[in-house]
């Protein structure tokens, strides 16, 4: 907020800032910079702005602030706080929902069409870890199959992985020297069982106790799936950290689902009688060698 009425390359100093914060800081309590607590936040702030490429220091050094409120430091302002301030047409109190958040933003302009799609369509590629068709006139489905080679351009050059297109899903493949952070799979046990779970699923879809319907999701029942979650753990919890070894049955089932979820391996129905396996999970699976016993150091992933 305070950057926001200064143009690029303008300078200003620390102290401008201090007295800004005083003055339009909420709540009852006050901002005191005789408090080395309140210095110490604001330093940390100023260290993540400069980190960002926010702003930058031409002369001095914020962390003597810490030390003393008298310290002055001279920033530069790098223009680029204009693309964290966002303004909104409407009370975002009333907004429910990451649509209507989308919504304010376009107002009065066709969102199907032209830089808002492509945006779009770029955002959910990289932010979320599947793009699944929403039928023939899905408009970013369309823009993926219609420009999908200079997606994979886009993507190859600037983060140096691969985009995977099928008939109801589009992923993003990071490359093996790549390790974002939320990127599956993680170096975590619940993210090892998930990719089990996977393998547990094609499995049986292999050999047809699973049905894939035309646009290939699969529709379980919660109990079917927790028999799966039965037979994953007799098959594959011997190599799990003692956490999820002596997990609860029922909180281990919580914990697949969620995290699945959060990873658009599954969908829940609202009701939670019923859980729809979409198509990511026939893309990365993990098993164990065959070979693996309880004293086994390592864990294969295919």
């Amino acid at each position: 907020m305070f950057l926001e009425d200064k143009g690029k390359e303008e300078q200003f100093l620390l102290s401008e800032l201090t007295e800004y914060i005083e003055g339009v800081f909420p709540g009852e309590d006050k901002v005191d910079w005789t408090l080395y607590r309140h210095r110490r936040y604001l330093v940390k702030i100023l260290r993540f702005a400069l980190d960002i490429s926010m702003i930058k220091v031409n002369d001095g050094d914020e962390k003597d602030f810490a030390n003393s409120e008298d310290t002055e430091v001279l920033y530069e302002n790098t223009g680029i706080s204009k693309y964290f301030l966002r303004h909104f047409t409407g009370n975002i109190l009333g907004y429910n929902s990451l649509e209507d958040l989308e919504n304010d933003e376009w107002t009065d302009i066709d969102k199907d069409k032209g830089r808002i799609r492509r945006n779009r369509v770029y955002r959910r590629l990289i932010m979320s870890p599947a793009v699944y068709s929403e039928g023939v006139d899905d408009p970013d489905y369309l823009y993926i199959k219609n420009y999908r080679n200079m997606i994979e351009n886009d993507i190859e050059k600037y983060l140096e992985s691969e985009l995977h297109v099928h008939k109801n899903g589009a992923f993003l493949i990071l490359n093996d020297n790549k390790n974002y952070k939320k990127a599956f799979p993680e170096n975590k046990t619940i993210s090892d069982i998930a990719l089990q779970m996977n393998s547990i699923i094609v499995e049986k879809i292999k050999d047809g106790s699973l049905d894939k319907r035309e646009n290939d999701v699969i529709t379980v029942s919660i109990h079917y799936f927790k028999n799966m979650v039965e037979e994953l753990k007799n098959k594959y919890s011997l190599g799990w950290s003692k956490e999820y070894r002596e997990m609860k049955f029922e909180k281990l089932c919580d914990d697949i689902i969620k995290y699945m979820k959060s990873y658009c391996f599954i969908e829940v129905s609202e009701d939670f009688n019923e859980l729809i396996i979409m198509p990511l999970v026939g893309k990365i699976v993990g098993r164990y060698p065959e070979d693996f016993s309880s004293s086994s150091e390592g864990r294969e992933r295919k």
